[in-house]
């Protein structure tokens, strides 16, 4: 987890092309690539109100990279990613989430993601860290919106 995410879709099991859409970027906002978010009623983009509904992971600019995004570029469309049963993606989490193959993640209302309670949360992702992927690297736990490889559910 140590890796340096420039993609946010990281691949799928039965495609190579990801389903996206283009939607105008909010005026304001912390909407950072790897997020879930959402599109409301008034077709604008925001942060998932309630953590059972069917969100978009907000994707990397067209032109240029996350890193660009993230210094202080601004886009006026932002691309987003309709996760699909097993697509892989780099998804933006909050700080102390255990980093261990298959732990189950869920989304806040800021749209990050934490540890998910099974049974108690619904369970968005799981972590996807195979010990062979990057040995000796990986960290315990998560720092604040770092992006970590994950699959979805």
């Amino acid at each position: 987890m140590a890796v340096k995410w420039n993609k946010i879709y990281r691949g799928g099991v039965q495609r190579t092309t990801p389903e996206t859409r283009e939607i105008k970027a909010p005026a304001a906002g912390s909407l950072q690539p790897g997020m879930g978010a959402t599109i409301n009623t008034a077709g604008a983009l925001t942060l998932v109100a309630a953590t059972d509904q069917f969100f978009y992971f907000v994707g990397e600019p067209m032109h240029g990279t996350v890193a660009d995004q993230l210094a202080g570029a601004t886009a006026d469309t932002v691309r987003m990613y309709s996760p699909h049963s097993g697509d892989l993606y780099a998804a933006r989490v909050v700080a102390g989430v255990a980093l261990f193959d298959n732990a189950p993640l869920t989304l806040t209302a800021s749209g990050q993601f934490k540890a998910a309670i099974v049974g108690t949360n619904k369970v968005h992702c799981y972590v996807d860290n195979p010990a062979s992927a990057h040995p000796g690297t990986t960290p315990a736990t998560s720092t604040l919106n770092q992006l970590v490889p994950v699959k979805i559910k």
